[in-house]
């Protein structure tokens, strides 16, 4: 499900959706930061600056969040061991 970005952020950058998107369709990938910043065609360091702004975490701790919560689902609805779930990513 697509994540809505903060109200005091300008709805025209899309940048930061498509990143928090991108990172959601792969969670399982193994994602850097110069990765994020591509797919948004910014810099990394304009990327880890509006990012912080927007959602007052870096990119890739909120890949990390993103991560822990689709393992927890993953614990609650399949029944998956924490083995297998670790292994994904």
């Amino acid at each position: 499900m697509p994540e809505t970005l903060p109200q005091y952020i300008n709805r025209e950058d899309r940048r930061l959706q498509r990143i928090v998107n991108f990172m959601r369709e792969n969670l399982a990938q193994p994602l850097t930061l110069e990765m994020l910043a591509a797919e948004a065609g910014i810099s990394r360091f304009y990327l880890l600056r509006i990012f912080r702004q927007a959602y007052g975490e870096p990119p890739l701790r909120r890949l990390t969040r993103l991560r822990m919560e689709q393992a927890k689902l993953m614990l609650r609805s399949n029944g998956e061991s924490i083995t297998t779930i670790a292994a994904l990513w």
